[in-house]
């Protein structure tokens, strides 16, 4: 198995590798590759800014739209778990 991920292959574990839940051989792959691309580094930054901002959205109690956030939320994990 090779080493070095490519980057569609990065991108497509970047919310698994966020979220902890790689390990082993892919884990390395996906922080070897971070390691060497800007654009995927970014790309990640991107997501964990996205997240944070999401989540506080979603915790906000003076939120005006509440609801929005919490199916986005929502539709995130559903997408996790049909991967």
């Amino acid at each position: 198995m090779v080493l070095n991920g490519s980057c569609l292959d990065t991108e497509r574990r970047l919310s698994d590798h966020v979220d902890g839940v790689l390990g082993g051989l892919i884990s390395r792959r996906v922080l070897r590759h971070l390691g060497r691309c800007e654009l995927c580094r970014s790309v990640l930054d991107s997501l964990v800014r996205t997240l944070e901002q999401l989540r506080a959205l979603g915790s906000s109690e003076e939120s005006a739209m509440p609801s929005v956030a919490g199916a986005v939320l929502a539709r995130i994990s559903e997408d996790r778990r049909t991967r």
